[in-house]
């Protein structure tokens, strides 16, 4: 008997690929806002890690993890394509192939760093969100939701940010102690703060989406 995919999963799938590949190609760019320095990335990284809340609320931790890894095998086929077409040769004429090369370049580094963040941050935000779960039932979506996503997020700007800061940004290691602070904390502020602005929202589709579930 053939086990159909959800619709709904299955874009919830897509969704997470797309955000994590975004965010793969703007973490190339720090980017500076009053002073404050973080990657370009924070725009788009924590729609990564609600849809990761929204498919371990609706179809459980084994179905998150799951997600999480077919996300990351999707970013190194990505990351494959960039390199090979990085290195054919630039037809004469075209004079973009060191700007090309900078930014699709980087994704390569980028995915050993993600592969490092993924396997700890989003894990801790799983299993966090997974042990919440079972102790509160079905209240309590946006605190586990919250609780489970500041940790992750610790866990993610931590990893990410000093290998990125050297590895992708090109950072003198001297300047890296006191740049470091700010780039951390203005990450986590910035993608806490997007995922708590969007929590009624994403509350609301986790009761839509159970509700389509159960009739289904």
């Amino acid at each position: 008997m053939k086990r159909q995919v959800p619709v709904p999963f299955f874009i919830l799938a897509v969704m997470s690929a797309a955000s994590y590949t975004a965010t793969t190609l703007l973490s190339g760019k720090p980017a500076e806002v009053f002073g404050i320095t973080f990657s370009s990335g924070c725009i788009i990284f924590p729609v990564f890690y609600i849809v990761s809340d929204i498919v371990s609320e609706v179809y459980g931790y084994r179905a998150s993890r799951l997600l999480s890894w077919v996300t990351f095998g999707v970013q190194v086929f990505i990351s494959i394509v960039f390199m090979a077409a990085v290195s054919l040769p630039p037809a004469p004429g075209w004079g973009q192939q060191e700007a090309y090369s900078t930014v699709l370049g980087a994704a390569p580094v980028i995915l050993i760093i993600g592969l490092l963040t993924l396997m700890v941050a989003d894990f801790i935000n799983d299993k966090v969100f997974a042990a919440m779960k079972k102790k509160q039932g079905e209240k309590g979506f946006i605190l586990r939701a919250l609780v489970s996503s500041t940790l992750g997020e610790i866990a993610d700007s931590a990893l990410f940010t000093i290998p990125a800061s050297f590895f992708v940004w090109g950072m003198p290691l001297s300047e890296l102690p006191s740049l470091i602070p700010s780039i951390f904390g203005a990450a986590l502020i910035i993608k806490l703060t997007y995922e708590f602005v969007l929590s009624p929202i994403t509350r609301i589709i986790v009761v839509k989406l159970k509700e389509y579930e159960n009739a289904a």
